[in-house]
């Protein structure tokens, strides 16, 4: 049994070139094209990991994007995130 074939991944970026990346390097693995804030899922995981990018959304958004992928949870879950150590919105490009 490969690696990849003990788990399935559903990744959710905004970026159309990333997700096209993706799909190509791991084609057995479902990306969706949509914005954090707006996709909905009735589907449960066992982690989620949001590293590196919440940082970039509007501060009011924390909250809520939070609370939504910790209701994507199973019972035995785990969500692994990062913010940076400054306040406030951060648009790095």
């Amino acid at each position: 049994m490969s690696r990849e074939q003990d788990f399935s991944i559903t990744s959710v970026d905004v970026s159309e070139k990333i997700i096209d990346l993706a799909r190509k390097q791991h084609p057995n693995h479902q990306f969706i094209l949509e914005d954090i804030c707006t996709w909905q899922t009735s589907d449960k995981f066992q982690l989620v990991i949001a590293w590196d990018n919440i940082f970039h959304l509007l501060i009011e958004q924390h909250t809520s994007v939070l609370t939504k992928l910790c209701r994507s949870l199973t019972q035995n879950w785990m969500l692994l995130y990062s913010f940076r150590d400054a306040e406030g919105e951060h648009n790095e490009q």
